[in-house]
């Protein structure tokens, strides 16, 4: 009986959080999602084997508790693991939605700007912070007309 090799491609997908502004995957806050699960469900499963054990076991006695225990794995185990998922993905959404960049970006853009602050029609190099210059006053439109008559 001969056999080939052949490639299989798979496609496996799953959801990444991304940055608000600019679309970029943000990195993973909880590192070890996988395990955190692994470990819910199987506390669950030993505590619920054991919860179920003794309440079946008291009522039908042993064919009860070992029922009760199989029904209590199988239930806990899902109970844990969900348990454990919506604990990480507390964690994930107290976590910002915007990248390192753009957090830069958006707290240079907060700060105040430049927008001036000398005087209309003063020369950039010679700008002052009150009406007049120091110690004397600006001549009016009418003085410049009377000295240049």
């Amino acid at each position: 009986m001969p056999f080939e090799t052949v490639n299989e491609h798979v496609i496996r997908q799953r959801r990444v959080k991304v940055c608000e502004r600019c679309r970029r995957q943000l990195p993973d806050s909880v590192q070890n999602r996988g395990t955190y699960n692994t470990v819910g469900s199987v506390a669950g499963s030993l505590g619920t084997s054991m919860g179920g054990s003794m309440a079946l076991g008291s009522v039908l006695g042993p064919v009860g508790a070992i029922t009760g225990a199989i029904g209590g794995a199988i239930v806990g185990s899902q109970v844990g693991a969900a348990a454990s998922d919506t604990a990480c993905d507390a964690v994930e959404a107290s976590k910002g939605s915007l990248c390192e960049d753009c957090k830069v970006q958006s707290t240079n853009r907060a700060g105040s700007q430049n927008w001036g602050g000398g005087r209309l029609g003063d020369d950039p190099g010679t700008s002052s912070t009150s009406g007049y210059s120091s110690g004397t006053q600006q001549e009016s439109l009418g003085d410049r007309a009377s000295a240049a008559a």
